[in-house]
């Protein structure tokens, strides 16, 4: 993109963040509601063109091999999830040991060795074939899966793809970008033509960077008799200040910076569901530990229906040694407040199970809201309350009665001797001991102790 495109690109972003702030103001008007998802749809179809312009250098090359093997892992470790359900259920406590691998055993050790484990895995369905008839393991199967990990290991990095795709993709990039400049421009008319609050039109019109479109009626001066304390709140809410509304806008896309701790947050567009069935759970967390493991420290997570919550540290990428690093190079898809690979990390993964779900669901346009939002942890004294918090989230909205029942949370794993890619020795140690953490997640929840750890609407 150039200059005027990438200011552009920022502008229509803005405005797509603003009206899903806003969806009761459109939502229920078809004319509206179809013009916003054509503008969901555009930003989607933009997107999807600059990740694969990132993929694709100017020459023509692109990573083959890393996307071929990663296309393997997933089939092996659907087959060592195959091989542990068997032992499980056959009490096979010799083959349990041998095949409960952990995710991070697959994900976390860079492709060559995740390969080696694909190997492990596939000798050991080799030793149990008789036994897996009705597991849909075959051993004419794990013969092609192991030849094409051979194969892959076997590729140069880069293998030469076609030589103009990177410009027909920049072409298709400008071609959106104009579609998007028809669609914000039938909504200015829309909202204009359909909304009547003042305050609504003005925000859009300040997202669209455009002054001197509305120009709103002139009021006449007051003064006032008191001068109003004004109280902070989340997103766009009226604050009760000396009988008067005031509304405020705190900014979630704060910078993601080495080191520091960051409450990550982000639920579905316009409140949708994100996670239908187990398996959707189960991708979305495979999905993050092969985007995020290489950027974030994970200390607690959990995943509800419509939105999840993350506490995570930002890593110094600079001084992991050794460490297999996704490089993305299209400057275009990193948020303009953060100069850290993470936020597009996020955006990765965002896209990858977007494009996922939008397939499974006959689905099309955005699923989740954008830019997630992340708030800053100042001071680690509050790291205890919010791990609490963000395990006692499911009990808060009335999903389950006892939150540490709750599966999709990382309550139990950070107790558990399992092997995980969460961080569960530096929580523990902020509860001092396990049993600490144990009877801290007992105790009666006291919303007013953590209001101010809370970002979700």
């Amino acid at each position: 993109m150039n200059y005027l495109d990438t200011t552009f690109w920022s502008s229509e972003k803005s405005c797509i963040y603003f009206l899903q702030q806003h969806p009761t103001f459109w939502i229920n008007n078809p004319i509206l509601k179809a013009h916003v998802e054509l503008l969901y749809d555009n930003e989607q179809n933009i997107e999807d063109f600059l990740l694969k312009q990132s993929e694709n250098k100017e020459n023509g090359l692109k990573n083959k091999k890393d996307d071929g093997l990663h296309s393997i892992i997933k089939k092996c470790y659907r087959i060592d999830r195959k091989l542990t359900l068997y032992a499980k259920l056959s009490n096979n406590q010799v083959l349990l040991k041998d095949a409960d691998i952990s995710e991070s055993a697959f994900l976390d050790k860079g492709l060559n060795a995740s390969a080696n484990t694909c190997i492990t895995v596939l000798n050991i369905a080799r030793q149990y074939l008789p036994q897996l008839a009705g597991y849909d393991i075959t051993a004419q199967y794990l013969d092609t899966l192991e030849t094409e990990i051979n194969t892959a290991k076997t590729l140069p990095a880069e293998l030469q793809v076609g030589k103009n795709e990177h410009k027909i993709l920049g072409i298709s990039i400008k071609s959106e970008l104009n579609n998007a400049h028809t669609i914000l421009d039938h909504l200015d008319d829309g909202f204009e033509a359909f909304i009547e609050d003042e305050n609504f039109i003005n925000g859009w019109f300040e997202a669209r960077k455009i002054k001197g479109r509305h120009n709103p009626p002139k009021m006449p001066p007051t003064t006032p008799t008191t001068t109003p304390t004004v109280e902070r709140c989340d997103t766009f809410e009226k604050c009760e200040t000396s009988k008067k509304h005031i509304t405020i806008m705190i900014d979630y896309r704060c910078p993601l910076e080495i080191g520091k701790f960051y409450h990550i947050y982000n639920r579905g567009n316009a409140g949708t569901n994100l996670f239908y069935n187990r398996g959707n759970y189960e991708f979305f967390l495979l999905r993050y530990s092969e985007y995020l493991t290489p950027y974030v420290d994970t200390y607690a997570l959990c995943l509800l229906p419509n939105h999840f919550h993350l506490l995570v540290q930002v890593k110094d990428v600079g001084l992991d040694v050794g460490l297999e690093v996704p490089h993305f190079k299209n400057v275009e898809l990193q948020d303009q407040h953060d100069d850290h690979p993470a936020s597009t990390a996020f955006k990765r993964l965002f896209t990858s199970y977007s494009k996922a779900i939008n397939k499974q669901r006959n689905r099309h346009g955005s699923l989740f809201e954008k830019p997630f939002r992340r708030k800053l942890v100042t001071d680690t004294r509050y790291l205890a309350n919010l791990v609490f918090y963000i395990h006692a989230n499911p009990q808060l909205h009335g999903i389950i009665n006892d939150f540490r029942q709750y599966p999709w949370s990382s309550y139990e794993r950070i107790i558990k001797n399992s092997p995980t890619r969460l961080q569960k020795d530096a929580v523990l140690q902020w509860f001092n001991s396990k049993e600490n953490y144990v009877s801290y997640h007992e105790r009666t929840m006291d919303i007013d102790s953590i209001k101010e750890l809370m970002i979700e609407d």
